[in-house]
């Protein structure tokens, strides 16, 4: 499968996701190919994790095809296991599941306790912002991938200072493929999150996809 643009590699040992976004470019991707026959039924792929062994300074998105919130117990431990013993790579995760860090912390697996461990939340809305912000939950990235309305970021310096000192970096993106409801980001939008990073010194990726509407 084709590299994300902003890690160097892709690593997937579960593909599926039951969560079912209108907008999912996972799913319509295993719609092309066939990976697994229901994406709604996630399947482990664990020998998949062999690769990691020999891998050395890559950025390696660990769940292009799925969202880790819904990967049992055992397999988290397993990939966060291997991922731990091959310390020389960054590895990111995604989640739209405000709550998952919890999850992570129950396992003692605390991402925070290791630098090159990136966990993030993806939000599409101002409202899943709010509830990130009024959340007792920390994620050092965001991506705000796909972007269907105007985001104002500065709230979240309205309500938690120590939210935006934890940020790291953040990942924007539009919505891509042509369904009949797609959302086409207008460029303030844009604007107004370039603004925010620069203000804050976070880093901030752009995705082709969305550059074109600058």
């Amino acid at each position: 499968m084709k590299n994300i643009e902003w890690c160097d590699m892709t690593i997937n040992p579960v593909v599926g996701c039951p969560r079912g976004c209108p907008y999912c470019y996972a799913k319509k991707i295993n719609d092309r190919f066939n990976f697994i026959e229901d994406f709604s039924k996630p399947k482990i792929f664990l020998e998949r994790l062999k690769q990691i062994n020999k891998i050395k300074n890559k950025r390696i998105f660990m769940n292009s095809m799925s969202d880790i919130a819904y990967w049992d117990n055992d397999t988290i431990k397993t990939v966060f296991n291997t991922i731990i013993e091959n310390p020389k790579n960054e590895y990111y995760f995604l989640t739209k599941n405000n709550d998952f860090e919890k999850v992570i912390f129950s396992l003692g697996l605390s991402h925070f306790m290791f630098e090159n461990i990136f966990i993030g939340l993806t939000i599409t809305t101002q409202e899943e912002l709010e509830v990130y912000i009024n959340s007792i939950n920390d994620y050092r990235l965001i991506n705000i991938e796909p972007i269907l309305e105007p985001i104002d970021l500065y709230s979240i310096s309205k309500k938690s200072i120590f939210k935006i000192r934890g940020i790291k970096k953040i990942i924007l993106g539009a919505e891509t493929g042509n369904r009949k409801d797609k959302v086409i980001p207008q460029k303030e939008w844009i604007e107004n999150i370039i603004r925010f990073c620069n203000e804050y010194n976070i880093k901030l990726f752009l995705k082709d996809n969305i550059k074109k509407y600058l």
